[in-house]
């Protein structure tokens, strides 16, 4: 995940879609956290308890607390802004992306390249999350794309830009038209070092 310091560069605007909802839903967190988590919380966002709880008080909430928030008591950034319904968890991707959509792009491949560095020296390490798949060869890989329906791989640019973005806004009522989304991005990210 981010570092404290990785947090504390981001800014402290505004970032809520939903006030009201920002508002219920981190005093609601809050007041379930235990002292060790919300002194985590200050400390990952290098922001005092005041700052923090003025949050609940109204409705604003900015990128550094959302993150620092969401990692420690492992709650999906987007549920902190009121922009899903369920709270999910604070998983890696999702928190790129979350990152991404906020505008911090630079930051969101800061962290990639770390957590891919981190992965790459603990090969042991399995996500339970993420299922593992075998190898297969560029042969193999081209006999498997039969399974698709015909013409899928004809698509045009305009009609694949036009499937994103209608994609895009079933996100907004659909957890698994998010978790889709999450996905194509993480694949559009791919770093190819």
């Amino acid at each position: 995940m981010l570092t404290a310091e990785m947090i504390q560069t981001l800014k402290r605007s505004n970032i809520s879609k939903n006030g009201e909802l920002t508002k219920q839903r981190v005093k609601e967190l809050l007041d379930e956290a235990t002292r060790e988590q919300k002194s985590e919380i200050d400390a990952l966002a290098g922001l005092n308890r005041v700052s923090v709880n003025r949050v609940y008080t109204t409705g604003s909430i900015s990128a550094k607390i959302a993150v620092a928030v969401a990692m420690t008591l492992n709650i999906d950034p987007f549920y902190l802004t009121g922009e899903v319904s369920e709270r999910g968890e604070c998983r890696e991707q999702g928190l790129l992306t979350f990152l991404k959509v906020k505008g911090y792009n630079d930051l969101s491949r800061k962290a990639a390249r770390l957590l891919k560095k981190q992965s790459n020296a603990v090969p042991d390490k399995i996500n339970a999350a993420e299922p593992v798949l075998p190898e297969q060869s560029d042969a193999e890989i081209i006999d498997g794309a039969e399974q698709y329906e015909p013409g899928y791989f004809n698509t045009t640019e305009d009609d694949a830009v036009q499937q994103l973005k209608t994609l895009f806004l079933h996100t907004k009522y659909s957890v698994k038209a998010k978790e889709a989304l999450y996905e194509i991005l993480r694949l559009l990210s791919y770093d190819r070092d």
